[in-house]
């Protein structure tokens, strides 16, 4: 039999590497997702809000929208332009894209290859990008609003926003040491029980 399909049915057979590949390409799409919608949502509800408001909607429209046909990337651009990211950062969430893309429409051909990208790297990735965006709308917004709410020497940097938090976390307990998450778990639940 041909080495590549011996290959290529060795890791579909090996439940360590199929179920690790397959974990591995869920939390991608999933963190990029996250990433996508925190993107599109933040600016969205700077400028619309809760409200069903026409003015605000067609604020939205002029500032936002018109920046491009596809509203993740007017939202991208208008970030661009509020010195959120920059064009390395668009850069990097193009590539991102691609990943993605590549993830979910030949999830079956990679299944059966060698990987083609470092999915933890491409994590990494995601996360700073996320991170730097929720900084700036935490700096930008929530600080701006409330100044005294915070000390005058309040390091940004060591901010860890809740979404970052969490997807960090889902990548742990997925992909990191099986008997660590399983620790957390554990301390939760007793946690949980001390609580009822």
């Amino acid at each position: 039999m041909d080495e590549k399909v011996i290959d290529s049915w060795s890791k579909i057979l090996n439940p360590d590497i199929l179920r690790g590949k397959v974990i591995s390409f869920s939390i991608y799409i999933t963190a990029f997702e996250l990433l996508k919608n925190v993107i599109i949502t933040k600016v969205e509800n700077f400028f619309i809000g809760p409200f069903d408001d026409e003015d605000a909607q067609k604020t939205y429209e002029k500032k936002v929208l018109s920046l491009s046909k596809s509203k993740l990337y007017a939202s991208l651009l208008w970030l661009k332009d509020m010195e959120a990211i920059d064009d390395e950062d668009i850069k990097r969430f193009n590539a991102l894209k691609k990943v993605r893309n590549n993830v979910s429409h030949e999830m079956f051909d990679l299944l059966c290859s060698e990987p083609i990208f470092d999915i933890l790297h491409e994590l990494d990735s995601i996360i700073i990008i996320l991170n730097k965006i929720e900084l700036w709308w935490f700096y930008n917004l929530d600080m701006a609003i409330d100044p005294d709410s915070y000390p005058d020497d309040l390091d940004i940097n060591a901010i860890q926003p809740m979404s970052v938090w969490t997807l960090k976390l889902i990548i742990s307990v997925a992909l990191g040491d099986e008997k660590e998450a399983k620790v957390v778990f554990e301390e939760f639940c007793q946690k949980v029980k001390e609580m009822n």
